[in-house]
């Protein structure tokens, strides 16, 4: 599956990001009615984790849909399009004859208010064939049938439940209570947000709607047994919705409204949790952290910080300014990383006066080796653009004698290839000049930053104050001017840096690529950072082609 990054080669969202959502508090009390649960956490993301849950309850991807870290996600579809889902095949224990059932799901989607969208779909949560249809229609409303088709739309009440939100997390809960004479109630219970609780109850007397055995599919292989964001319905309309699964549960008996509340996951917002995190290639590597915070703290007194040991990478707020363009409603805070620090964990704290809110650990590997785990869900591109950064980070460690014993790509190493000389960039170019400078050259830097460095000489007597210089950070040394040049992109590394340099009408341009140090390197059998910079080459190399 093809995610696609923006020009900065931002890694996350878009790179499957690791959403760390709230799990639904355990209660304990209820768990001996519990038949099913996913709450998509733990080694196998989709394994049904209620005590009585088998192998066979286990959940499987359909088409887009994935599922890590604590949520499941199926993507939207295009009318009569592609078609994402998860789904349970052999699900006859859990819906297909039931008597008493809940189910009970914690959700969130980007689909807003339908009455204003042009697309003419719904969200279909759950859906089993012949039994069970659970979603909310065009108006808003939840809806919850059975026998829906034998019987078509037999819907619960929805007086009142309209305001369904969207990339809001929503609560629902559908019990089903049947009775000796074939009749049941249906109860509904629905909460977006952290808002009320909008429960009804219905009685349906005809005994044809009762929830009955359907076998039409016994013993095949049918993906539509018990279905959680459905399939295309017609070809003019569809059922999905970016859909996000927070927690889905079955119990064997009717809950009241009160125990479905006593199970209910509270707000993912009312406090401060991680909405992800994920890497920015823009010249260093950053490590972006995405939180939630509570309102009380937007805007106010709190300090975020992020930390490697005892150095201040960043210190920050829940600001205007910080409100992250990635992940909506969160806030982003990106913290720096060096090539030969990406084993390194950074730590996230937030403090309100002398009061720890909030900590958490991350790292660059972290995020690789989740990418590299989970590579089937990830393009071609993508994983091969991951590997070479982690192989860059581990010659970098070594070149510089950094943290060896854990090198960045322990798993997936890669001795980098040859090099050809021929495909690396130009070499230094110089043209004009001014009265009183001369460039005596330029060089690659791969300490703290992949930067270029001009060298600018003074000659006796020239004041540095009458030159005008653009193309980076000017420092002085003396009768020397180093201008190092910022935000170098890896997709960027073997295109020409420009360094331009005017007075009194005179002008000097010098252009460098990164890489042409690599390219004097070959040439001259240097015994410069070989391995180091043939991986830098591959990461740049990995990058180029992502994008292309």
């Amino acid at each position: 599956m093809k995610r696609f990054l923006c020009v900065l080669l931002t890694l996350g969202v878009a790179l499957g990001m690791l959403s760390v959502l709230p799990a639904t508090a355990e209660t304990g009390t209820l768990d001996e009615y519990l038949i099913a649960h996913w709450d998509f956490s733990g080694d196998n993301p989709l394994a049904d984790k209620a005590p009585a849950g088998s192998t066979s309850d286990t959940m499987r991807l359909y088409g887009a849909a994935s599922a890590a870290n604590g949520a499941a996600t199926v993507p939207d579809w295009a009318n009569g399009g592609s078609e994402h889902y998860l789904y349970v095949e052999n699900s006859a224990d859990l819906l297909r004859t039931a008597e008493d059932r809940t189910i009970f799901i914690v959700f969130r989607s980007d689909k807003g208010d339908f009455a204003n969208d042009d697309k003419t779909d719904s969200i279909e949560l759950a859906g089993q064939n012949g039994a069970l249809r659970v979603g909310i229609d065009q108006n808003n409303k939840l809806f919850g049938s059975t026998n829906s088709h034998t019987m078509g739309e037999n819907w619960c009440d929805t007086t009142g439940m309209t305001g369904f939100a969207a990339n809001t997390w929503t609560t629902v809960a559908i019990s089903y209570d049947k009775n000796a004479d074939g009749t049941f109630s249906v109860t509904t219970c629905f909460r977006v947000g952290d808002g009320e609780w909008i429960t009804t109850t219905v009685s349906k007397t005809d005994a044809a709607q009762t929830w009955v055995q359907d076998d039409s599919d016994e013993g095949q292989s049918d993906p539509l047994s018990l279905v959680f964001g459905r399939r295309t319905y017609t070809a003019a309309s569809t059922w999905g919705g970016n859909l996000t699964f927070d927690d889905i549960r079955i119990y064997n008996r009717a809950l009241s409204a009160d125990e479905v509340k006593s199970i209910a996951v509270s707000d993912p917002e009312s406090d401060i949790s991680s909405a992800g995190h994920s890497l920015t290639l823009s010249g260093e590597v950053g490590v972006n952290f995405f939180l939630r915070c509570p309102a009380y703290l937007q805007g106010g007194e709190a300090v975020v910080t992020v930390t490697r040991g005892e150095e201040v990478l960043l210190t920050s707020g829940f600001t205007d300014g910080a409100r992250s363009q990635i992940v909506s409603g969160a806030y982003q805070f990106t913290a720096p990383v060096a090539a030969k620090e990406m084993t390194d964990a950074l730590t996230l704290t937030v403090r309100l006066g002398e009061q720890t809110l909030y900590s958490e650990t991350y790292s660059v590997q972290q995020y690789g080796a989740y990418v590299l785990a989970n590579a089937g869900q990830f393009s071609t591109e993508t994983v091969a653009l991951v590997r070479a950064l982690l192989n860059y980070g581990a010659y970098a460690q070594l070149y510089f004698d950094y943290r060896t014993d854990a090198l960045a790509n322990a798993g997936c190493a890669d001795t980098p290839a040859e090099v050809d000389a021929g495909a690396i960039g130009a070499e230094l170019s110089v043209n004009g000049s001014v009265s009183g400078l001369t460039c005596e050259g330029a060089t690659l830097v791969l300490d703290s930053k992949t930067a270029v460095v001009f060298r600018l000489k003074l000659d006796a007597g020239a004041n540095p104050e009458a030159y005008s210089i653009t193309g980076g950070a000017c420092t002085r040394q003396g009768d020397v001017l180093y201008v190092q040049t910022e935000g170098l992109c890896a997709q960027s590394l073997n295109d020409p840096q420009l360094l331009t340099v005017e007075k009194d009408g005179e002008t000097l341009t010098v252009s460098y690529a990164p890489m042409t140090y690599l390219k004097h390197m070959i040439t001259n059998d240097s015994s410069a950072p070989d391995l180091l910079l043939r991986a830098l080459y591959a990461y740049h190399a990995a990058a180029t082609a992502y994008l292309a």
